[in-house]
């Protein structure tokens, strides 16, 4: 397979629909954490509940303010 740059790798996933403007490294996560465990609190973090509703109303607000 041929090697892909970040960035490419993005706009191909944006023409699949994907969004990737707001992505996450384990470099912003803080502490003496392994990567995989990093990539643990990403996860967690994003993926909870709260997180996902508050997108969800962001979401719902854009698109009623545009209405």
């Amino acid at each position: 397979m041929e090697q892909m740059t970040i960035e490419s790798a993005k706009a191909f996933l944006e023409s699949k629909g994907y969004y990737t403007r707001n992505m996450w490294h384990v470099m912003d996560v803080e502490g003496d954490y392994t990567d995989e465990e990093k990539l643990e609190i990403i996860d967690s973090a994003l993926t909870n509940e709260g997180t996902i509703e508050y997108i969800f109303g962001a979401i719902s607000l854009r698109l009623t303010d545009e209405g």
